[in-house]
């Protein structure tokens, strides 16, 4: 049998070795350790090194099972140079399925691991040029912060959002808005509103229309997660509305009196949905961009 897999390795079809990869660990169930370390683990490493894109993210994919199998050590090892071959490939479409694999990837390699290896690479993707990888990104932050916890992500994580708020290209600003919003969601309502309101507030003033009206929603986000959160809370009651009375409300009134007529509108929108206290479903998801190819 391992004879066979050998070729099927090399098999000159790359369907037959992205197969492969998808099933190849499942091996392990009939060998004993030692043929999984002597003949099995050199078929995966050469797997990892595939010039397809899609037979690494197979095999990456059985992470899981790969790790009660090897070991972590022995793992990161060789995972560590296809995943960053896949995040830099030329096909967002494999950008953006490693970028999915990214928190079970993290979470079971560990904090320590992620901040040496992953930290840098995760936050690159926020300013990836096609606008389906960096909602993926965004998206992924979350995930990594509530698998870590609240305090790894205010240390981690929040700094380098808030960082991403003043770089000078406008879509780099868009997505810290997004990282905002998603990340409420794992700090709750007292680090959100010492941590990241002062950012979105801060981008509520920007030069760039498109950046104020995303501040709008984000802040009507804000809003509307905090009262909830409330209601759920009875003890950080006070808190919320502190936060929404004194900070949320002139932060959207002033931007109702905003000179362009779209971000008045997402304004006058978000103003309603913090003072009612429910989403209206008026305002569509955050937007980072138009289309799977959109560029910087």
């Amino acid at each position: 049998m391992m004879s066979a897999v050998r070729g099927l390795v090399q098999d000159a079809s790359h369907h037959t070795r992205a197969a492969l990869a998808k099933n190849i660990v499942g091996l392990t169930s009939v060998l004993s350790r030692n043929q999984v370390f002597e003949d099995l683990l050199p078929l995966i490493l050469q797997l990892l090194r595939d010039p397809l894109a899609d037979v690494r993210i197979n095999l990456i994919s059985q992470l899981e099972a790969m790790n009660d199998v090897v070991g972590l050590d022995v793992l990161a090892q060789a995972l560590l140079p296809a995943i960053c071959q896949l995040a830099l490939d030329k096909d967002w479409r494999v950008r953006h399925s490693i970028i999915e694999l990214l928190p079970s990837l993290a979470k079971l390699l560990g904090p320590q691991f992620f901040e040496a290896r992953l930290a840098d690479l995760t936050m690159s993707w926020l300013g990836d040029r096609v606008a389906s990888v960096r909602t993926a990104a965004t998206a992924n932050l979350s995930k990594i912060s509530e698998a870590f916890g609240p305090a790894w992500a205010l240390v981690h994580i929040v700094p380098k959002v808030n960082h991403l708020a003043t770089r000078r290209g406008h879509i780099f600003r868009l997505t810290a808005l997004a990282a905002a919003r998603d990340l409420m969601l794992v700090l709750g309502p007292e680090q959100t509103a010492t941590t990241l309101l002062p950012t979105v507030k801060q981008l509520a003033e920007d030069r760039v229309a498109n950046v104020r009206l995303m501040a709008a929603v984000t802040l009507g986000e804000i809003g509307i997660e905090l009262q909830q959160h409330g209601k759920r809370a009875p003890g950080d009651a006070k808190l919320v509305r502190d936060v929404v009375e004194q900070q949320l409300v002139p932060a959207l009134d002033a931007l109702v009196r905003d000179h362009d007529s779209e971000a008045r509108h997402r304004a006058e929108v978000a103003l309603e949905e913090v003072r009612s206290g429910v989403k209206s479903g008026a305002v569509a998801e955050i937007e980072l961009g138009v289309g799977g190819e959109s560029k910087l």
